[in-house]
């Protein structure tokens, strides 16, 4: 996550190896510029072929 400047944590389903939920947070005061970062996440994340992606969502705070 260091290419994105981004924080992730494991939040869910400690205990179960065959399934996670993670939180990514990023931080910035260019709303335009974090859009662009967790698009370019998005798409790094869905072109990695060992995983199964369920749902993915953007939360602004």
């Amino acid at each position: 996550m260091n290419r994105f400047n981004a924080s992730v944590a494991e939040v869910d389903f400690l205990d179960n190896w065959q399934k996670s939920e993670l939180a990514v947070c990023m931080l910035s005061n260019d709303k335009s510029y974090l859009d662009k970062q967790f698009s370019l996440l998005e798409t790094c994340v869905l072109e990695y072929t060992e995983l199964q992606l369920m749902s993915m969502r953007r939360e602004w705070l």
